[in-house]
């Protein structure tokens, strides 16, 4: 669904907010959406994580060739800043797949 909206001239940079007020843009929740490896139910693994590693890095690409902004500040539900990098950081810490892949494109 993001990806039809950019497609058709959405705003790649529009700010939005959490349910806690935290502000961020749609390439933070893509590249927060990565690492590592959790949804709000508990661990990814599989299949499942492939899935959602892969769809990830192509919304980032999308993205990113767009002109999304891969300096932008997003705060997580504690109000913590970071940026699309430092979620791709994470993932190669963790040694999640994908990880290097984001990283590279980002930077």
């Amino acid at each position: 669904a993001l990806a039809q909206l950019v497609e058709k001239g959405a705003d790649v940079n529009a700010v939005g907010e959490d349910e806690d007020g935290n502000q961020s843009t749609p390439l933070w929740w893509a590249a927060r959406g990565m690492p590592p490896g959790y949804d709000d139910e508990g661990e990814l693994e599989g299949e499942e994580e492939t899935e959602m590693v892969e769809s990830g890095l192509a919304l980032s690409k999308l993205l990113v060739e767009k002109g999304a902004d891969v300096h932008a500040v997003g705060k997580d539900r504690y109000g913590n800043p970071s940026t699309p990098l430092w979620w791709a950081a994470r993932s190669v810490i963790y040694g999640k797949e994908g990880g290097p892949a984001l990283a590279q494109l980002l930077v």
